[in-house]
Parts: C-alpha cells; structure tokens; sequence
C-alpha cells in the first residue's frame, strides 16, 4: 500500500489537487516530490488514513497511522525527508512499528521533543476488549527508548477502567516544555457514555502524580437532555500559562446531537474556573433542520498568539436523517466565550457541496 504525502502547512491530507504552471499560495509547492507530492510504497497490508503528523526542527516529517491485518494492527511510524523522500537513516528503511500486543493498536498522536526524540500516543485493543491509552518513544533514529521510558521496554500502557467495557481511547498528544507528556481522548465511565479523558506523564512515562494525584482526570458535559452521555476530547494543546486546553465534541440529546466542547485544566488538574465559569465550554451550530441530527464537533485546534481559541471541525447542516456536514470553524476568547468579532457570534461555515 502507497501513502500520499503532500506539503500543506495545516497538517490535513489532502489528494487530487493540479498544479497551475505559475504556483500560486494554496497551490501545491512544486519545489516537493513531484509537483507538490510524492507517493512512498512502504505499507504492506491494511492501513488506517495517517492519524497524526510532526515535523522536525531540520524539517523531516513523521506521520503514524495503524498497520497490519486488519485483525491485528500495530503502530505504524514513518519518516520523510524535508521534500518528501523516504528517510532511510530511520530505522534503515523509514519506516518502524510498535506492538503493543493489542489486537488493534492504532497511533493517533506524534510529537518531537527538544531532544529529537518521538512520543507516539493510540489505543491498544486486546484480544478481550477493553482498550487503553498506550504511548511510546522512539529515539531520533526509530528505535525504542528502552533506557529512558516505559520500564525498560520503551512502551506503556494506562487504562481509566471507570466503568461499562471500560473503552478508553486515544486521540491526541502534545508535549510540555519540560518534557512532560499529555494525552486526551475519552473514557467510558458507564455503559451508556464516555468523558473527556486526559492523562499526564513524567518523561520516564510514570505518571505524574502532581496532576490530579493520580495522573488521570475524566470530565463529563452531561447534558441532562442526552441518555448517551458520549463526549470525546479529538485534541489537545498547552497554552503560555500552562494550562491544558482539550476540544472535541459533547452529547446534547440522543443519539447523535452534538455540540463542539471545550475544556480548560489547571497545571493540577483542575477545572479552570476562570474558563467560561466551570472550565467548560460548548458550542452549538445547529444548522440542521426538522429530522436533522445537529452534530457538531472540533477535530482540530490551536491557540493563536492572544490566548484566543481557534476550533476546526464540522457542523451538519442537513434536514434529514443523513447527515450533510460543512467545514466549521470557532473561536473562543481566552474567558471561553464566543469571539464576537469573529463570523457571525464567533462562528462560521464553509459549504463544498
């Protein structure tokens, strides 16, 4: 199987774009691969769509995805050279895999960290269910940091186990600056619903017990009109102070109507108070009509240089039961309410159709 790389500053994967002779901003950047993009033949067996991207300080780029018959995946993480070739000095062929011993490991999140080396963070199924978090690292050159993280296996595995079939489930990673690991996702709490599930980590991989004292925190949004409880955190981010910043998507009302959910955690743990008055936040778009689903939610994030917060995701503006998602896009201000004077009430659009 043959993964698509292009050069686009966003992070999205993107195929099927021409190149106009005069290359223009938006255009793909001809001075990459082959008029913006370069094919690599270096999966074998089922794929998952690459799940989490990275670019390093000398400009190579790393991406992870899951790897493997589809019954049993493993980790996938590859390397490419700033314009886009294969990087072979990673381990010899530029690619590498990591097992941990799930049924279905699937990586979700990627980052560098000062030193060159790489966190990768997913979900690691076994045979009898029950998922878990599951990060490693990776030295600079693809191999597993058997001396520095995980216990001498350069792998670990951390479950919330708070109820139902006790799914937990991956989505995002960013790094402090200390070097300290942060991962979000969900946790089902009950056998009706998930929360917003965010794990901290020294950078042994341990977990850090000055969060939350175990490492751990689950918020739920609970609407009281939703019997589905579903809320799921899709990224994750670290402002100038600190503070954790995770956004996603919360159950309204069963089954499916969604809107896009913020939170913000202090360095402890804790629910910023200061972050729209509880350290939750949501945002409804609500562009369907009768018969519609509403489901809204944010797949991606960042903080712009004013502490204001920028949400990317969809919105369904369809009538019936079929959904019709548009691009949507947020912003917050740092207090968590809607940036006025951003679209219409800190909201706006983008059909394709």
């Amino acid at each position: 199987m043959r993964i698509a790389i292009q050069r686009v500053l966003c992070g999205l994967w993107f195929v099927g774009f021409s190149l106009i002779a005069n290359a223009a901003n938006g255009d793909l950047d001809p001075s990459f691969g082959t008029g913006g993009f370069r094919m690599a033949g270096i999966l074998d067996g089922y794929a998952t769509i690459p799940a989490g991207m990275a670019i390093q300080s000398d400009g190579k780029i790393l991406i992870c995805e899951a790897e493997g018959p589809s019954s049993s995946t493993d980790f996938f993480v590859a390397r490419f050279t700033a314009n886009g070739a294969v990087d072979t000095t990673f381990s010899f062929d530029g690619h590498t895999t990591v097992d941990f011993g799930g049924n279905a490991d699937i990586c979700s999140g990627i980052a560098v960290q000062a030193d060159g080396n790489i966190v990768v963070s997913g979900t690691t199924t076994p045979s009898g269910g029950n998922s878990d978090f599951a990060v490693a690292r990776l030295n600079s050159d693809g191999t597993l940091d058997v001396t520095g993280f995980g216990a001498g296996t350069g792998k670990a595995v951390y479950g919330f186990d708070l109820g139902g079939t006790n799914a937990d489930t991956a989505n995002s990673l960013a790094l402090r600056p200390d070097g300290r690991i942060v991962v979000a996702g969900s946790a089902q709490t009950a056998a009706n619903g998930t929360d917003f599930a965010i794990l901290q980590l020294n950078t042994d991989g341990s977990r850090d017990t000055t969060f939350n004292l175990t490492g751990r925190v689950t918020v739920g949004f609970d609407f009281a009109s939703s019997t589905s409880k579903d809320d799921s955190a899709l990224h994750v981010a670290i402002d100038a102070e600190g503070r954790i910043v995770a956004a996603g998507l919360a159950n309204r009302v069963a089954p499916s109507n969604t809107d896009m959910a913020v939170i913000r955690l202090l360095a402890n743990g804790q629910l910023d108070p200061d972050f729209s008055a509880d350290g939750r936040a949501t945002l409804a778009f609500d562009l369907g009509g009768a018969g519609g689903s509403n489901a809204d939610g944010a797949f991606g994030m960042t903080l712009d240089r004013d502490g204001r917060i920028v949400l990317a995701g969809f919105a369904d503006s369809g009538t019936t039961a079929t959904q019709n998602g548009d691009v949507a896009i947020a912003r917050l201000l740092p207090d968590g309410s809607p940036d006025a004077t951003f679209g219409i009430g800190g909201k706006t659009t983008i059909a394709f159709d």
